[in-house]
Formats: C-alpha cells, structure tokens, sequence
C-alpha cells in the first residue's frame, strides 16, 4: 500500500509540471545563450559529497522520501543496507528524511540514486529518490 501511495506522489510531481528537460542543442535558447566554452545556462554539474556528480536542470533539487516498507516489498528489494553501514553524512539524512517522510537536498549522492531498503532499529524502510 505504501509503495502505491509512493508513485502517487511521485507521479504527482511529474505531472504537476516538475519535469524538466533540457534543451535540444539546437534550440533557440541554447544557441543564443550558449557559448563554446560554457554549458548551457539551465544545467549545472553538481559535485556530490563522494565524488561522483549529477547534472540538475531547472535547478530543481533531490527529494528522498523515507518510508517504513510493507514485508513483501522489504523481502524483495534488491538493495538492502544496514543502517549501521551508511556514513555519517548519509545516516543523518536518512535520519532526517524519516523524520519528516522527505529531505531536500542540493545534491544526490551515490547511496540514494537507486531505491533501496535500510534496516533500521529492527525495521525496514524504503527510500526513494526523485526530482523535478
């Protein structure tokens, strides 16, 4: 039940407007705002905190939604992390993503840009990352 309400909210956000695309590079906008040496003006690499980067258009950030997950979708999920075995930077945004159900967050480390199950304190809880 709890995965069907998670794609509502998602599917929510995509079809309230926050998808976003960048532009073609032909496209008017990226001809006249663009220059050889520069990326275009509505993408911006975003180094994350383990080295790796994402790219980010509209300046939208990361959502990750942290829920308590149904027993037949934590026995299925094919990535499952002990809460012990995340870094600190990642067991405090889990922390504050369980909290509240959602974190905003600049940029999307390697950890969250899969969904995956992390057991914490005998239960097991989803997270999900999204953007706009």
């Amino acid at each position: 039940m709890r995965r069907y309400a998670l794609l509502f909210v998602v599917f929510g956000l995509l079809v309230a407007g926050c998808t976003s695309v960048p532009p073609a590079d032909d496209s008017p906008e990226t001809i006249a705002t663009e220059s050889p040496t520069e990326p275009p003006a509505t993408t911006s690499p975003t180094p994350t905190t383990d080295g790796h980067s994402t790219t980010a258009y509209a300046d939208c950030p990361y959502l990750l939604h942290v829920e308590l997950a149904d027993e037949d979708r934590a026995a299925g999920a094919d990535r499952t992390l002990a809460y012990e075995n995340l870094s600190a930077d990642r067991r405090t945004e889990f922390d504050r993503a369980r909290e509240n159900g959602t974190l905003s967050m600049e940029s999307l480390p390697d950890t969250w840009s899969a969904p995956r199950i992390v057991e914490y304190e005998g239960e097991a809880y989803e997270t999900v990352a999204a953007t706009c």
